[in-house]
């Protein structure tokens, strides 16, 4: 008798193909037998999770009763002869639910966990009986089994996937809100630069750093010339485009390394340190001067356009903390607005008589 070329003999090819074929109609038998006792399977799982101790609301019940009939009927169909891929497709109603109970956190992991594993019980106690009634081969019931448990290691992987994904959306939602919380602390919201908060460490940052590298510091105080009565006049809306305009084009000014800061109100501050200073810090504050000196694009205001001019102050950082600074810097400010406007003033040791004045001018501001 004549080999196959495979070294086997042609009976034990038959032998071996036989066997498949008996052990596919076996599985095709016990899945057809399986879906038509779904309800029991339900019924025993049901069973089983009645002794858990968590209490589930009746919505996420609803849902892992429905996840037991998908997860039911998919492994029935692969059994059934059609294929895993058309069980995976028919799970996927499965791993949507799974993705629903972990967003609403009603259920938590390990306890769906517990009751997949309680459902592939009541399965398993259900195949066996189906089994013995057939009159299944050992083989047959080994299949089934094998495939049971890849059933169940496929729901289970889907379920964790699905809370892993949840809970990456959810440290991502909470990562954003973080920044947004630490930014909204941290910043102006009208014009998104920095408020007195980071102003005050950015400051204190500043004048550490000066004294380490012996290098000029300073701050300079900007107060808009007569914004109250453009925006009392024109509208806040139109008050609130132009500070916008304002901080962009202070913003365009200074060096990157910079900081410009809004205080509140028409109150601008730049702190700054190094080269633009070494000549002085009247220069930075010339360009800051010729810079609002230009016409500000207004829809609201006659002709489109609002001209306006700043007051600054400037206070050099010599031996001061970060509140000492900007007072002084703010009262060379109110000293400049008293000299006229549309001008700067370095802080100078016999200005502070001129804090006593802020409340007096406030009205014309």
């Amino acid at each position: 008798m004549d080999a196959s070329p495979g070294g086997e003999q042609p009976g034990s090819v038959y032998a071996t193909v036989s066997a498949g074929r008996e052990t596919a109609e076996g599985l095709i038998a016990i899945g057809v037998r399986l879906r038509e006792r779904r309800a029991e399977v339900e019924r025993r799982a049901e069973a089983l999770n009645r002794a858990a101790e968590l209490q589930l609301t009746e919505a996420a019940h609803a849902s892992i009763q429905r996840v037991i009939e998908v997860a039911t009927d998919a492994f029935a169909q692969w059994l059934s002869g059609h294929g895993e891929a058309a069980a995976r497709q028919a799970g996927d109603e499965a791993a949507t639910i799974f993705g629903q109970l972990a967003i609403q956190r009603e259920v938590p992991l390990y306890e769906l966990t517990k009751r997949t594993l309680r459902w592939r019980d009541a399965v398993s106690s259900v195949l066996d009986e189906i089994a013995d009634e057939l009159h299944a081969s050992r083989q047959v019931h080994r299949q089934v089994h094998r495939m049971l448990r890849r059933s169940a290691d496929v729901t289970l992987v889907r379920l964790c996937e699905a809370f892993e994904r949840e809970r990456s959306l959810v440290d991502d939602e909470l990562d954003r809100r973080q920044q947004e919380l630490v930014f909204m602390a941290t910043h102006d919201p009208l014009t998104g630069l920095p408020n007195r908060t980071l102003i005050i460490d950015r400051a204190e940052q500043l004048i550490a750093r000066g004294q380490r590298e012996r290098r000029l510091c300073a701050a300079l105080f900007i107060d808009l010339d007569g914004f109250k009565a453009v925006n009392d006049g024109l509208g806040h809306r139109a008050g609130d485009d132009l500070l916008r305009s304002v901080a962009a084009r202070l913003e365009s000014t200074i060096r990157e390394a910079d900081t410009l800061g809004r205080l509140g109100g028409d109150e601008f501050v730049v702190l700054a340190d190094g080269a633009p200073l070494a000549a002085g810090p009247g220069l930075l504050a010339d360009r800051l001067l010729d810079s609002l000196r230009q016409p500000f694009e207004i829809d609201a205001a006659p002709g489109g356009r609002v001209t306006l001019t700043a007051s600054i102050g400037i206070a050099i950082a010599d031996g001061h903390d970060a509140q000492d600074l900007l007072r002084d810097a703010d009262v060379a400010m109110y000293r400049a607005k008293l000299s006229g406007r549309n001008r700067y003033l370095a802080f100078e040791s016999g200005m502070q008589d001129a804090a006593s004045t802020r409340a007096e001018l406030e009205p014309e501001l």
